[in-house]
């Protein structure tokens, strides 16, 4: 995405399609971005006259209280949360944060989104979703 700091790119000119994933992917850079620089970029996207009509931003759940100035910008919001890992302390703190934020309305609050990744199994899936079902009801502002 920083890309779209030069003049005259857009996100169609940095995007490219990979086999197994439906829509054209902008990757993170090789070397780490500073993240002033992504907060440049990541508004860019709302004004972008590129072809492409959605962005999908992916962040770290380590990361995301770093992108809290971009995040009322944003249409809207729903959390992936791989069944792999574990639930912890950042989970709620993204929580507050985005309520802090109002950025929790129906309007723009998509929900929270559990997945599985096929190189990742976990034998005791059921157990973990029942732990991060048993956290999120104390976050009812995280339920749709």
């Amino acid at each position: 995405l920083l890309g779209l700091l030069q003049p005259k790119r857009h996100v169609h000119q940095l995007s490219r399609r990979y086999s197994g994933i439906a829509a054209p992917v902008v990757l993170a850079p090789v070397k780490p971005a500073q993240v002033s620089d992504m907060l440049n970029a990541l508004p860019l996207l709302i004004h972008d006259r590129s072809p492409s009509k959605q962005a999908v931003v992916l962040v770290n759940l380590y990361d995301a209280g770093l992108f809290a100035p971009v995040y009322e910008q944003m249409s809207y919001f729903s959390i992936l949360w791989d069944i792999a890992d574990l639930p912890d302390a950042n989970l709620p703190a993204l929580a507050k944060m985005l309520a802090g934020r109002h950025c929790l309305d129906k309007g723009r609050w998509r929900g929270f989104k559990v997945c599985g990744h096929k190189l990742r199994p976990v034998a005791e899936a059921e157990q973990r979703r029942a732990i991060l079902q048993d956290l999120l009801a104390e976050f009812p502002e995280l339920t749709v």
